[in-house]
């Protein structure tokens, strides 16, 4: 009896043992299995849960990277889901997956970085650079208009010896030593920064540094009475440009002569620019005489052209007429090879 009652007692605690596991069993098989999203992302930014539930979904805000724009293509081996605007919403999820994201759009234009530079009187901007095209053998008369080798650059012509009255040659262009900062008192001798040149000697930019008879113009001390850069008033050029804007005959440097612009020697103020009577077609022997079309201008008398020789080192007779090939529009590089219009002839080659 007793070894009966001991079975049944051990009966009943295995079925309540068994009871227990299985109620813990399914328990645990309630709980909701627990997915990972995987993101892989080419130009855009995502925030959102990487988890989620067995047949649930997942969201994530999704926006191009700086510097791109939509549309955003998204792939990968997650559930397809949609958009509402840059929330992304997948499919329900089953598995662990992967979001592949990308901006197919067209990069947006960086910032512009492009200044401004204001330059002072007397000069030009030339490839973002204040440069003075009345001397400077690199952009003589224009941007980008080079003197050819063993030329200077005087009152924005390009000539071959000497400069004009008061200048020097450095580099290439004509230079006055007693004003100019860069050459103050010869060539390459540059005056520090804040300084001024004054009668070829650094000083003080102040306009009270400047000396008897010499004026300030843009901080610079300088005579105006013979500076053609401030020609009897600061910013006041002399050079041919500013009397003759159609440049034609414009071959003699003006300069400055007790505050006005004049000619040189041998030349002849006529029609409202220097004038060679002894070569000028339009002023041929004096002024306003011209030459007929094929004539030329031979010791100051009209005459038939016979190809004759140019008056300037440099110089090609195009079409009876000698022009220089290096800058010239229409013979660029040679006769009649005329350059498009919005091109510029630069050392014989048209560019942009």
């Amino acid at each position: 009896m007793n070894r009966v009652w001991a079975l049944s007692v051990a009966a009943v605690s295995i079925l309540v043992l068994s009871f227990v596991a299985c109620g813990q069993a399914e328990k645990t098989s309630n709980q909701p299995q627990q997915y990972t999203i995987t993101i892989n992302g080419a130009n855009v930014a995502t925030s959102g849960s990487p988890t989620a539930n067995q047949g649930a979904t997942a969201s994530f805000t999704i926006t191009p990277a700086a510097g791109y724009i939509k549309p955003i293509t998204v792939g990968g081996t997650c559930p397809q889901g949609g958009w509402n605007g840059d929330l992304y919403t997948t499919g329900a999820i089953t598995s662990n997956c992967t979001l592949t994201l990308s901006s197919t759009g067209t990069p947006t234009s960086p910032p512009s970085t492009t200044t401004t530079t204001t330059c002072g009187n007397g000069q030009t901007t030339c490839s973002n650079v204040c440069v003075t095209t009345a001397t400077d053998p690199k952009n003589c008369g224009a941007c980008g208009t080079a003197c050819a080798s063993g030329q200077s650059c005087s009152n924005g012509q390009c000539a071959a010896g000497s400069c004009s009255n008061g200048q020097t040659t450095c580099s290439g262009s004509c230079v006055n030593t007693a004003t100019d900062n860069n050459n103050c008192g010869g060539c390459g001798k540059a005056c520090a920064t804040g300084q001024t040149c004054a009668n070829g000697s650094c000083g003080s930019a102040q306009p009270s540094a400047c000396s008897s008879g010499i004026s300030s113009c843009s901080g610079v001390c300088t005579d105006l009475k013979t500076d053609n850069q401030n020609c009897g008033s600061c910013g006041n050029l002399c050079n041919c440009a500013s009397w003759a804007p159609d440049g034609i005959n414009c071959l003699a440097p003006g300069f400055c002569v007790n505050g006005a612009c004049g000619c040189s020697s041998g030349w002849t103020m006529c029609g409202g620019y220097c004038s060679d009577f002894q070569t000028d077609i339009l002023n041929c022997g004096s002024c306003g005489h011209a030459c007929g079309g094929g004539q030329t201008c031979r010791a100051g008398v009209c005459m038939a052209n016979l190809a004759l020789p140019c008056p300037l080192s440099g110089q090609t007779r195009c079409s009876g007429t000698c022009v220089d090939t290096q800058t010239d529009h229409g013979n660029c590089g040679a006769c009649g090879y005329a350059c498009g219009s919005a091109q510029t002839c630069t050392n014989g080659n048209c560019t942009l």
